[in-house]
């Protein structure tokens, strides 16, 4: 997965390095053409005069803008190692928390105390969870009989003589 998001970005960075340079490229060109005071763009318009350095001032933005987003790929490996050396140092301190949690527990001569607390929130969730379920389906059941009881009436009313 970090393999996949280091290749995502250096991807994403080579293509904003091929856009800087086809922009800066663009530039050049478009520097030279200045003194012609004329610009046919690509799509086929023509630019002329303030129009022309108002492209210009806009490359000139998407060039800036651009230069923050370079990713340094090296920096990114780095992070990643020290994530990965936070993660095992968590794992190392849980794991030498449940072993102190067990000493403790046969110390105090009550063997598995912890793992069955664990049980029971876990139950407890479990149990909170469908007795929700149940408030739902109570409450579609309640108002399917207030439909039910809603068409009887109209019903009693169409079928009584008049």
């Amino acid at each position: 997965m970090k393999e996949q998001a280091l290749e995502e970005n250096r991807v994403d960075f080579e293509a904003l390095r091929e856009k800087v340079a086809r922009l800066e490229a663009r530039w050049s060109a478009l520097s030279e053409e200045h003194i012609a005071k004329e610009i046919e763009m690509p799509d086929g318009r023509v630019l002329h005069g303030l129009e022309i350095a108002s492209y210009l001032k806009e490359c000139d933005e998407i060039l800036k803008d651009q230069e923050g987003k370079k990713v340094d790929v090296a920096t990114m490996k780095e992070e990643i190692a020290d994530l990965d050396r936070i993660m095992a140092n968590v794992k190392e301190r849980h794991e030498n928390l449940d072993k102190l949690i067990e000493k403790n527990e046969r110390m105090a001569g009550v063997d598995g105390y912890h793992a069955a607390q664990e049980r029971l929130q876990r139950v407890e969730q479990d149990s909170g969870d469908v007795n929700n379920e149940k408030g739902q389906a109570l409450k579609e059941i309640s108002e399917l009989i207030s439909q039910m009881n809603e068409i009887l009436k109209k019903d009693r009313k169409n079928l009584q003589p008049k």
